[in-house]
C-alpha cells in the first residue's frame, strides 16, 4: 500500500504531480477556513455543555460535511439534487 505521510516536501511533486504554491489567495483561503473552523467549535462549545454532547454535535456537522464534499466517494456517484 502507498503510504501519503511523508517529511520529504517533494512528495507531493514526486507521487502525485502536485504543485504547492503559495499566493495571496491560497493563504486568504487558509486563514478563512481555520476561521469558519473555529468559529463552529465555538458555537458547538457554546451550545452544550457536556462532552459526549459536543461529540455528537460535531459530529452531526462534520459528516455531512465530508459526504457530500466527495471526501469518501466521487461527487458523480451522488444523485442529480446533491451535485
Amino acid at each position: 500500500m502507498l503510504s501519503c505521510y511523508s517529511d520529504n516536501p517533494r512528495t507531493g511533486k514526486i507521487r502525485f504531480n502536485v504543485i504547492l504554491t503559495l499566493d495571496a489567495i491560497s493563504i486568504t483561503m487558509i486563514i478563512a477556513t481555520s476561521l469558519m473552523f473555529s468559529g463552529i467549535g465555538m458555537i458547538i462549545s457554546r451550545a452544550v455543555k457536556e462532552v459526549e454532547a459536543a461529540s455528537a454535535a460535531a459530529n452531526a456537522i462534520m459528516f455531512p460535511m465530508m459526504f457530500l464534499s466527495g471526501a469518501y466517494f466521487p461527487i458523480d456517484f451522488m444523485p442529480e439534487f446533491l451535485r
